[in-house]
């Protein structure tokens, strides 16, 4: 989880850094550029000088509404509410008076710039968000889960959850804690039994020959002097030791 709030905050820094400097180059690259009235202003002077003032036609320019020359009086600097640029070709003085569509300056496209650089990023930390809350942070509640199984810790079971990404993950860990429970529980019964019959079988084993061992020590000794006493001694050891086969 920390990895991934430190990625979230680089994504932050890196969309703050985009629209930084996309702000910046679209405001240079602007005001170096140029604007496009001053195009059509520099067309109309060399045809101006080509063909002279009169012959000047306006319908094929966009942004040049107007053009006006001077006459000497005050008022020829009066553009009214339109913007105006003054040139001097051929010894006179013009005025070039211009409107400009807001939506095609500078200052439009870099709003519409970062309009959809803030679009994608609102996208880009909404996704990462998703993935913080429905994938991360569930993932981060039962990390520890096959650690806990890998110790043997199997009675606390796994909390149901109906996230769809992990929902059936979940399930299968908890019928996995299931099953390996119920296998160690054989396990220990199996131990049981097997203790169970160890005591059994030595228990049986432990009498008779206990019995061969002080027949056997009786023998050695030569506690028995009568034939028919060894001989029933003998017969005694041997059906011991058949008991015990």
């Amino acid at each position: 989880m920390k990895s991934f709030n430190r990625i979230f905050v680089a994504v932050i820094l890196g969309i703050v850094l985009i629209f930084t400097f996309s702000n910046i180059y679209l405001k240079s690259n602007g005001d170096s550029s140029g604007r496009p009235y001053r195009v059509e202003i520099n067309r109309i002077a060399e045809e101006i000088l080509q063909n002279g003032f009169e012959n000047i036609d306006l319908s094929g320019y966009e942004y040049v509404t107007n053009i006006e020359r001077s006459d000497g009086s005050d008022s020829f600097f009066d553009g009214g509410k339109n913007d105006y640029s003054v040139r001097e070709i051929n010894g006179e003085i013009y005025r070039f008076d211009y409107v400009i569509d807001p939506s095609k300056s500078d200052s439009a496209i870099i709003i519409r710039v970062n309009i959809v650089l803030a679009i994608m990023s609102v996208l880009i930390i909404a996704v990462m968000i998703f993935i913080k809350l429905k994938i991360l942070k569930p993932f981060e509640s039962f990390r520890d889960i096959p650690y806990e199984l890998s110790k043997g810790n199997l009675t606390a079971p796994v909390k149901e959850s109906k996230n769809r990404f992990f929902g059936k993950f979940l399930w299968g860990v908890d019928l996995l804690r299931e099953n390996m429970e119920e296998q160690k529980k054989r396990e220990l019964d199996l131990q049981r039994d097997k203790k169970t019959l160890i005591l059994s079988v030595s228990h049986d084993i432990k009498t008779p020959l206990s019995a061969i061992k002080l027949y056997s020590k009786a023998l050695s000794k030569g506690l028995y002097k009568d034939k028919e006493k060894q001989f029933e001694i003998a017969e005694s050891i041997n059906e011991k030791a058949d008991e015990i086969e």
